[in-house]
């Protein structure tokens, strides 16, 4: 989110400010498939 309002300066109207949730949401939930599938290895 962070890198989301540096690059728009905070400008709602910003193109790219349309992916401030949805970016993060994203990679969440990428990070808790990840995460599971390493801990699924680990249990073999």
């Amino acid at each position: 989110m962070g890198v989301v309002l540096a690059v728009t300066g905070g400008r709602v109207t910003h193109p790219f400010f349309d992916y401030i949730f949805s970016v993060p949401l994203v990679c969440w939930i990428v990070a808790l498939i990840v995460g599971r599938l390493i801990a699924a290895r680990r249990r073999r």
